[in-house]
């Protein structure tokens, strides 16, 4: 009964305990409110998936700004490096300091810094040195008004110009040892104090400038002849004396030591390991190589390759013979004169005035039958205009180089001679990977192993103009002249004309009408190839890689490449992404010199891999192309990068 009790007092104590905390709560209730919002998890994800989309955004938009920069900075440099070319070639020296003096004050600070445009100054400072080696010859030339107004011009240039890249400064020691041999022969007259002060303070400036970094062992080879390196390393003890402080070249070639996966490769392979040479089946000694680069050299200066058309099956007489009937080389030649005379459009007008116009209308006449070979009705406007364009500028970019440069044939035989030691000797192709080899040989010479040469790279700007103004020629000089059944008749038919091509292509509107330039080659043109047949397929050395010689290799990043006489891109632009410059992209991407080497070095073995197309090779090789005309087998050549036959692809009549 107690214990009745006791339960009872226990549960109405519990019972009032908890009415307190009841109450207590709604108290605080009643006097302070606070609005807790809980987040459900799918509205985080919606959040994040914000944050996300706009950091992307404003990282993409970054991007694109620096790349919209950095495409403005490339086509300003290779305008100017266009127009100096224009001015070099037709001796124009007044207008090429002007010219240099203008670009330069349109520069930042930050890209002088860079040293991005040390080629365009030691090349403009070099042709002014050239000049005024002509004009020291004698009195005559050395009184004359012409030297004296470009003296005080360079002079103005030369004040405002940094001292930073090697080249810019050798250009400017050679520069201010021929203003001296000028003066020395000049006649004292009421100039000469004034030259004298101005000669005085550009040397101080030199000194002061740039005796403050070290020098090179060696300046660019490819500019300055050993003449030249001779006087500028007098001119540099006399000018800095013993405060001169000279760099080694930097030599490390081989892979990153981190590299695990070519980490049986960082070593050469011993004596007893190494199978011996891959190269030991071809029976060439070194004078034959030697011979063999000259014609390559002069293959990749023409720029066409012929080959025999093996399979031409027609009696008649072949497309060449109809074409010199027709008297197209005439007529190309008879027209561009007469457009060039007309011209009005710069620098295009100074180029064509300073170039053999025979030779062009012989380039342009290979690439027409090019063209023509392919079977091909419709051409993009703008390949054919880059096909006609490209051999011309590679003509004037060889006269440039002739002018500016006299020791880059010198140079390229010295390092292929002793390159060539890598495919004789197999001491060397077992400790050596071919770059590394290439790389050594360069070293030895103290040359860049990219052998670059300067202002090689004409901009798109000059490429657009020049391909535009020769189209025009070629569509009012090339008529066909067929004969017709109408008492022998001969009509003449342009053979080439401008077409709009409209295309329907997806995008994320819909469906959206595209519509390109196209030009046309005429119907009865393409039934005069298919009748007579070519006699010879010209092909355009753009990417036909057929070597006389072993290859020169890739580098870091890519550089380098094939060909000896031009520098090509290792990758080739994709068709579905034309407007991505790939090789740009993949550079920006690699972290550090050594990376990709093992990739570039796999690519050289293959192509210094020598090979011969034997019977058995050659009949797998028809077969392949034989197949080519059956749709069925579409699938597998594409997995070879073998195109289906053009006259199995279903071509609408625009």
């Amino acid at each position: 009964m107690k214990h009745l009790h006791l339960t009872k007092h226990l549960d109405l104590v519990k019972q009032v305990i908890r009415k307190a905390n009841r109450h207590t709560i709604e108290s605080r209730r009643s006097t302070v409110t606070v609005s807790i919002t809980k987040t459900t998890g799918k509205e985080k994800v919606a959040k994040k998936k914000v944050n996300w989309k706009e950091r992307t955004k404003a990282l993409l938009v970054r991007e694109l700004k620096s790349e919209y920069k950095r495409y403005g900075e490339l086509v300003k440099r290779n305008t100017a490096q266009c127009n100096l070319i224009r001015y070099a070639l037709r001796d124009d020296y007044r207008n090429l300091v002007a010219y240099t003096h203008a670009y330069l004050d349109s520069l930042s600070e930050k890209s002088l810094a860079d040293r991005e445009d040390d080629e365009i100054f030691s090349v403009a400072l070099l042709l002014a040195a050239r000049r005024y080696s002509h004009y020291s010859r004698n009195q005559s030339l050395a009184n004359s008004q012409e030297p004296l107004q470009l003296f005080f011009s360079l002079a103005s240039l030369m004040e405002q110009m940094p001292i930073q890249g090697d080249d810019t400064k050798a250009s400017w020691i050679l520069l201010l040892d021929h203003f001296e041999r000028w003066i020395g022969v000049r006649t004292i007259d009421g100039k000469s104090n004034d030259i004298d002060d101005v000669h005085i303070e550009l040397r101080r400036k030199l000194t002061s400038q740039a005796g403050l970094g070290s020098l090179p062992r060696f300046y660019n080879r490819f500019l300055f002849t050993d003449e030249d390196q001779v006087v500028i390393r007098f001119r540099e003890r006399e000018l800095f004396g013993k405060n001169a402080v000279y760099r080694d070249e930097e030599k490390e070639w081989p892979y990153d030591k981190d590299l695990k996966l070519v980490s049986g490769l960082h070593e050469p392979a011993s004596r007893d390991e190494y199978h011996g040479s891959p190269y030991s089946n071809i029976c060439f000694a070194e004078d034959q190589y030697v011979k063999k680069f000259a014609e390559q050299l002069q293959k990749e200066a023409d720029r066409y390759l012929f080959v025999k058309n093996f399979n031409r099956k027609s009696n008649e007489i072949p497309v060449e013979g109809l074409i010199k009937e027709w008297n197209w080389y005439r007529s190309i030649l008879e027209c561009l004169t007469l457009r060039v005379e007309e011209l009005r459009q710069y620098p295009l007008k100074d180029f064509m005035s300073v170039v053999d116009l025979r030779i062009c209308t012989s380039l342009i006449l290979s690439t027409i039958m090019s063209i023509c070979a392919q079977g091909e009705e419709l051409v993009p406007a703008t390949s054919f205009n880059y096909c006609l364009a490209n051999p011309i500028l590679n003509v004037i970019g060889q006269m440039f180089l002739q002018k500016v440069s006299k020791t880059i044939t010198k140079m390229q035989d010295e390092i292929f001679s002793d390159y060539v030691k890598y495919f004789l000797n197999e001491e060397v192709s077992r400790q050596y990977t071919v770059r590394e080899w290439w790389m050594q040989c360069a070293s030895r010479m103290h040359i860049s192993p990219k052998l670059k040469l300067p202002c090689a790279d004409f901009g798109s700007g000059i490429r657009e103009q020049l391909g535009s103004f020769l189209t025009s020629v070629v569509l009012e000089a090339c008529q066909a002249h067929i004969k017709t059944g109408d008492r022998g008749k001969t009509l003449s038919i342009p053979v080439f004309s401008y077409k709009d091509v409209v295309n329907e292509e997806s995008s994320f509107d819909g469906e959206v009408l595209c519509v390109t330039k196209m030009i046309k080659i005429c119907s009865a043109m393409m039934e005069v190839v298919c009748k007579h047949q070519f006699e010879w397929m010209v092909f355009l050395l753009i990417y036909c890689l057929w070597k006389l010689v072993p290859p020169r290799p890739w580098l870091d990043s890519g550089e380098g490449g094939p060909y000896y006489g031009s520098s090509f891109n290792v990758l080739r632009p994709h068709p579905d992404y034309s407007m991505i410059n790939v090789n740009y992209e993949m550079k920006k991407r690699l972290k550090s010199r050594k990376q990709a080497r093992p990739v570039f070095d796999a690519l050289n073995d293959l192509g210094i891999t020598p090979w011969k197309i034997n019977e058995p090779v050659l009949d797998v090789a028809l077969k392949v192309f034989e197949m080519a005309q059956t749709n069925a087998d579409e699938k597998f050549l594409e997995k070879l990068s073998i195109p289906i036959h053009p006259s199995r692809v279903p071509i609408p009549d625009y």
